[in-house]
């Protein structure tokens, strides 16, 4: 196989961007009830800043498994198409994974959809949920300063 050529860069290039750029632009607005549908919402307006500020997360979140998926996708073409694999691609990709993992715990609990086991949870009334809501929020904080 020869060498690449700056044309062929230039091509994967092109086709890394052009992934990026749908996942980004297009794909959001193709699935309902995306983070940015919720800016043309009239309640948007009502949001606290921890829910900008998650709803932030959640685009970057988005954005960042665009990026693993085009650096996955030059790493496919650069190693079976041209025959030059990348030492760098997999290693990008799982610290981007471990972000995308980190951003998502954190929007799932701010959302409150993390599981739970809802049996005791939907048992008890709204103050000793709020304690058990306390304690697993004190666990979750002592688990990510012990790591």
């Amino acid at each position: 196989m020869p060498p690449l050529t700056p044309k062929d860069y230039m091509i994967i290039a092109a086709l890394a961007v052009g992934v990026i750029l749908f996942m980004v632009f297009v794909s959001p607005r193709l699935i309902h009830g995306m983070a940015t549908k919720m800016s043309h919402d009239p309640e948007a307006d009502q949001l606290s800043v921890f829910d900008r500020i998650s709803l932030y997360i959640a685009s970057v979140t988005m954005f960042l498994i665009a990026v693993i998926v085009a650096i996955m996708f030059f790493e496919i073409v650069s190693r079976y198409l041209f025959l030059r694999p990348t030492l760098w691609v997999n290693e990008l990709s799982l610290w981007l994974g471990g972000m995308v993992y980190l951003f998502g715990g954190l929007y799932a609990m701010q959302q409150r959809c993390h599981i739970r086991i809802t049996v005791v949870y939907d048992a008890v009334p709204r103050a000793v949920q709020r304690l058990f809501d306390i304690i697993s929020t004190l666990c979750v904080v002592a688990f990510a300063g012990a790591v």
